[in-house]
């Protein structure tokens, strides 16, 4: 993790914004290759970068969706209202009443998927970071990372 740190650093200090991801890669705690999700190393960097107090840090989840669904959106269209808002407790524990269809998922997502990213996020906010979750290549994800009102679901620990 020191190793992703310093270099997630190294592009700040240059101006640049960096954007991560999970993908397939060699590990040395299992022999051959593994796959590593980018909600965790979103999470790791997070609780290292950004401030609990500045209002200006958040994390930024970027999906294939307007963000979270009670229900998969690519399957279910019928009752199935985007969550603008989840709150945590300081514990990690979700507060908001929402009901989250944790059978449905996208069956090619090894990394976890959507609820890999609700737990992690979920970290996140617990930590005092609030956390937005947005469709890419939208303009929603440029106005989400101006600073702008969205479309898409934040998570906030509670108050």
């Amino acid at each position: 993790m020191a190793r992703m740190i310093s270099l997630v650093t190294d592009c700040v200090v240059r101006g640049y914004v960096p954007v991560i991801h999970g993908d397939a890669c060699f590990t040395k705690a299992i022999p051959g290759a593994g796959i590593v999700s980018g909600d965790p190393m979103c999470e790791v960097l997070a609780k290292h970068f950004c401030k609990s107090n500045n209002p200006n840090d958040c994390a930024i989840f970027v999906t294939d969706v307007p963000g979270i669904f009670p229900k998969c959106p690519k399957k279910f269209q019928v009752d199935n209202e985007l969550i603008r808002e989840i709150i945590v407790d300081e514990r990690g524990q979700i507060v908001s009443k929402m009901n989250i269809n944790t059978a449905v998922v996208d069956e090619y997502d090894v990394t976890g998927g959507i609820l890999s990213k609700i737990d992690s996020a979920v970290q996140i906010a617990r930590a005092g970071v609030p956390v937005h979750i947005v469709e890419g290549n939208t303009e929603e994800l440029f106005r989400c990372a101006s600073g702008e009102q969205f479309v898409g679901t934040t998570i906030l620990r509670s108050t």
